[in-house]
């Protein structure tokens, strides 16, 4: 898999809360912060600024509703939301950049060789008698003297 930038996670969560997090596959986080951040919003927002958008759902309505909230919502509410996306912006950049470390731990560390499947070549799971790849039965006595 390729190495998720946190930048572009801090980005994505600054647009909407929970896509940086659908970028990073976290998809639990994803509709945790997605739904934090609507559920807040319809408590925060004034209802009848929905209500001016859903009678006219255009470019004006918009606009209007847009008006409404920036004239009737609390600043606590406001701050509330702020605070929402900011924590979504730092969860899904410290994630990223978790574990974009873990990736480059992992290329440090020395890999060991995995015996391979005589039939298709690949690596085997040490745990199984077979090849998970095309099924071959594997004898691991056989594996095991071929190592030596």
């Amino acid at each position: 898999m390729s190495e998720r930038q946190p930048w572009i996670a801090g980005i994505l969560a600054l647009i909407y809360p929970g896509l940086g997090h659908v970028y990073l596959r976290e998809w639990g986080r994803a509709v945790m912060w997605f739904v934090l951040a609507l559920v807040a919003a319809v408590i925060v927002i004034p209802e009848h600024a929905f209500d001016s958008f859903e009678a006219s759902p255009s470019f004006d309505g918009l606009l209007e509703a847009t008006e409404i909230i920036q004239a009737e919502t609390e600043p606590l509410g406001i701050a509330t939301l702020g605070v929402i996306v900011g924590f979504s912006v730092i969860d899904a950049f410290v994630l990223a950049r978790r574990s974009s470390t873990d990736s480059t731990d992992e290329q440090l560390e020395p890999k060991t060789e995995k015996p391979k499947c005589p039939e298709c070549g690949k690596p085997l799971d040490e745990d199984l008698d077979f090849c998970h790849w095309c099924t071959t039965k594997i004898d691991k006595k056989k594996i095991e003297r071929e190592e030596d």
